[in-house]
């Protein structure tokens, strides 16, 4: 019997990708399918709904991409599969904002109606409860977490603040734990459809590249989308 099972929210997808890029679907149904392989007639693996932020290879020239879901709802074997590319809206096509000031441990980025800052500070080894597997770090404080292959982080995510049209949105503390060596010059943010925003962030030491994007609807925060791009 095909089992369907919801992609954990935090499970890491790695490919190989010349043009890694972010989108939405664009479906006035809803959602869109997800095919086993590049035609309409091949089998459905899974399904891909409005309000979910995949990766794509946007260097893929043909009607149907690949696309790595996170959230999606997917048979067993793999979250990977294929979309017609007409049901895809690319994140690099909403308004973007342009007027962002970066500092050595924060940046801040603002419009007429949104203000957005994120801000950093040094990691404390003293502080946390950390577990290696052969002198590698695999966990801090019994979690899985983002921007090293294996090293001590230096610097943490320590604070998000969105404040749209005046009103300041509760940030939960889920939305940065475990997020490491940011890279403030990345920073960017969409102003998508349906009073949708989002922040997209790409960090990394070096070796533990990852990307990440915090999305809010209306003045309310959503939930995050994590990649690894290692």
């Amino acid at each position: 019997m095909k089992t369907i099972v919801a992609c954990v929210f935090f499970f890491v997808i790695y490919f190989a990708a010349n043009g890694q890029s972010f989108a939405i679907i664009n479906d006035k149904d809803g959602y869109v399918n997800i095919r086993e392989s590049r035609s309409i007639t091949s089998r459905i693996v899974g399904k891909i709904k409005n309000d979910s932020i995949f990766s794509y290879d946007e260097s893929d020239k043909s009607d149907w991409v690949r696309v790595y879901p996170q959230d999606a709802e997917v048979e067993s074997g793999g979250t990977a599969g294929f979309v017609h590319k007409s049901r895809i809206l690319p994140l690099s096509t909403f308004k973007t904002i342009k007027n962002t000031l970066f500092f050595r441990d924060s940046c801040i980025t603002r419009n007429d109606s949104l203000v957005v800052i994120i801000k950093s500070s040094s990691f404390n080894p003293a502080k946390h409860k950390l577990f290696y597997v052969d002198k590698e770090l695999r966990k801090i404080d019994g979690k899985a977490f983002w921007g090293t292959d294996g090293e001590v982080p230096t610097k943490t995510i320590s604070s998000l603040k969105i404040v749209k049209k005046g009103v300041a949105i509760p940030i939960p503390q889920s939305a940065i734990d475990n997020l490491y060596e940011p890279r403030f010059k990345t920073l960017k943010v969409f102003a998508g459809s349906n009073d949708a925003i989002y922040i997209e962030l790409d960090n990394s030491d070096g070796a533990g590249a990852y990307s990440i994007i915090w999305i809010v609807k209306g003045n309310k925060y959503f939930k995050k989308f994590i990649v690894s791009n290692a």
